[in-house]
Order: C-alpha cells, then sequence, then structure tokens
C-alpha cells in the first residue's frame, strides 16, 4: 500500500478547544458520529500540546478564554501549521474585537455562540474538504514533478544515445571519406550488423531502385546515386530506438510514427561531414515526402528528388512484401537476387 493511498485512508482531525467542559462534552456530542476524528482541549496551552503531537486538519476554538483567548490561540497556530483550518466561536457583540481576532489569527471562519448545530458541521466539513483538496493538490504536484524529471533524464539519456551513435558514424565516415567505395561499405556493414535491421531487405530495395532508375533513362551518376541511397535508406534508423522499427509500422500510434521520421534528421548528421554525397543525402532525407506537400519537409512535388520518389516506392513495395508495414507478409514474385551485395 503506497503512502498516498494510507493517507486517503487515515481519518481527518478536527480539534475542539474550549475552557468549558461542558460545552466540549456538548461538541462531542454533536460530532461523534461524524466521519473524523474528534480532540478536546481546555485550554490553548493544552491545545498547542496537542497539536504538537497530533496532525489536526480543522481547529474550533471558543474566544474567550483564560490565559490565552482563541484569537490568540488561532494565531499561533496560523504561524505554525498554516495548513490548519481555523474557526472562531465567539459571543462577543463588539464586532470589532472579532474582526481584530480575525485579522490576527488570519481565521477562516467565525460562528456566533450559542452556535447552529448544522452550520458548524457544515463549517468543519467545509475546513477538512478544503486541507483534504490542498493536500492532494500537493499529492499531484510532486506526482507530475515526479514524472517530468523522470522524462527529463529518459530523454535525456535518449538523446546522448544519439549523439554516440551519430558521433561514432561521423567518425567512422572522417576516416574514410578519401575512399568513396569504402564509406559506401561501412555504411552498409553498419545496417546489416545490426540484428534489428536486414541487410538483404537493404540489398532488396537498392535492386529494384536501380532497375527503376534504368527503365526511366537516368544517367549513370544518378542511378548509381539512387542505387546507393537505397542500400542505405534506413541509415537513420540507427539513431533511434529499436522499437520503433521492430514491428509493423501499423502498430505504432501516432506519436511513434513521429517518432520514427526522425530518422532523417538522424541521416541529415550522418552525412553532414561527407559533402560529396549530398545528393545521396538529399534522396534520403527527402523519402518520406509526399507530392501534396504533407511531408516531414514539406516539400512541393517539383522540390522532391526523383531519386527519392524512386526510394520510396522501391521501401515500401519491400515493406509490404516482408510484413514491415502491416502484419501480414504480400506474396511477390522476383527475379532481382535480393542477396546480391555491393
Amino acid at each position: 500500500m503506497t503512502e498516498e493511498t494510507m493517507s486517503d485512508i487515515a481519518p481527518m482531525t478536527v480539534l475542539c478547544v474550549d475552557d468549558e467542559v461542558n460545552i466540549l462534552k456538548s461538541m462531542k456530542r454533536l460530532l461523534y458520529k461524524q466521519k473524523f476524528q474528534v480532540l478536546l482541549a481546555e485550554s490553548g496551552a493544552k491545545a498547542l500540546q496537542i497539536m504538537q503531537e497530533n496532525e489536526v486538519h480543522v481547529i474550533v476554538s471558543d474566544m474567550k478564554m483564560p490565559m490565552m483567548s482563541g484569537a490568540q490561540l488561532l494565531e499561533k497556530t496560523a504561524l505554525t501549521w498554516p495548513d490548519t483550518y481555523r474557526i472562531l466561536l465567539t459571543g462577543y457583540s463588539d464586532m470589532e474585537s472579532t474582526i481584530d481576532a480575525v485579522n490576527k489569527g488570519k481565521i477562516h471562519r467565525y460562528l456566533q455562540k450559542p452556535w447552529n448545530n448544522e452550520e458548524l458541521i457544515n463549517a468543519i466539513n467545509e475546513g477538512l474538504e478544503k486541507n483534504r483538496l490542498k493536500n492532494e493538490n500537493l499529492n499531484l504536484q510532486k506526482l507530475v514533478k515526479k514524472q517530468n524529471n523522470l522524462l527529463k533524464e529518459q530523454n535525456k539519456n535518449l538523446e546522448a544515445k544519439v549523439k554516440l551513435r551519430t558521433k561514432q558514424i561521423q567518425l567512422a565516415m572522417h576516416k574514410i571519406e578519401h575512399n568513396n567505395h569504402a564509406t559506401q561499405k561501412v555504411l552498409y556493414n553498419l545496417i546489416s550488423v545490426n540484428p534489428n535491421l536486414n541487410g538483404g531487405f537493404a540489398n532488396s530495395v537498392s535492386l529494384l531502385a536501380k532497375r527503376m532508375a534504368e527503365k526511366l533513362s537516368l544517367t549513370k551518376e544518378q542511378v548509381n546515386d539512387i542505387s546507393y541511397a537505397g542500400l542505405i535508406c534506413e541509415v537513420g534508423l540507427l539513431g533511434l530506438d529499436s522499437s520503433l522499427y521492430n514491428k509493423p509500422h501499423k502498430l505504432l500510434n501516432y506519436n511513434q510514427q513521429q517518432e520514427y521520421l526522425e530518422q532523417i534528421k538522424v541521416a541529415q548528421l550522418v552525412f553532414s561531414p561527407a559533402s560529396y554525397l549530398q545528393n545521396v543525402s538529399d534522396i534520403i532525407t527527402c523519402q518520406f515526402e509526399n507530392v501534396n506537400g504533407s511531408g516531414p519537409n514539406q516539400l512541393s512535388e517539383m522540390q522532391i528528388p526523383i531519386g527519392a520518389k524512386i526510394i520510396a516506392v522501391a521501401r515500401d513495395y519491400w515493406r509490404y512484401s516482408m510484413g514491415r508495414i502491416t502484419s501480414e507478409e504480400m506474396n511477390y514474385a522476383s527475379d532481382y537476387g535480393g542477396n546480391e551485395k555491393i
């Protein structure tokens, strides 16, 4: 059982203070059926001692008492236990004295003696409810703060992981930038050795994209760029949590699908040191654009590279075929030789 649950179950406490024993007994008879604990004190000093030993949620005090008046008692209460709801019972007809007591003791309610039983019970219950709501609000604030701190820590760890993976990839690219083929091989290997990704899928996308580019009579340079872009079209996934791509895309919720698109930002970081691969970078980072301008970068149809359009078709053809978009695999016929490697 949690601490909050125990607090909810424990009864709240009302302290009644009056120097006349008969009045205290009368209050006890009035309140004993209520759903709260009733404590009694015949003086201000005794009331303060009880409050030191018990958590008091509402205090009801008579105004006229020897040694320490109700106003003085409630003034001390306001300083030491500001959350305790304070009710003053006064028989004075002098309104000036009552107002002074209210101001000094920061009293929440005052009732005239002899009191109306229903009015007194309602005033006490009102104080208990305000106290309960205040405690509930504090508990909720603590919970929200705890969850926010946890979320910040998780985001911080995730950002650190993304930065670390991105830095590792960039360092690898810097070392082999002088050799274009070696660079391609390294990036492909980073994908193929990842247990959550599929080198065979990368080969299949690359080969299909190359055939499509050739059918469209694109230049040899364009065909090479598109073929290579297909081979490493999932490089941005290396910077994301594997839970975003190790199950069918349709099973992801909206926020997860948006996080899945963050791979294009990771891809941009990966390619940033390699200016000679700018065309390949443009293809990969624009592969999720839509011709109606509703993609992540909201590019128009004319702004989307032809290679990105080809990669999108080849990529999703194989994603559907392999059950990576829906949970069902689709039948396909292929003579591409999906295991071909660079």
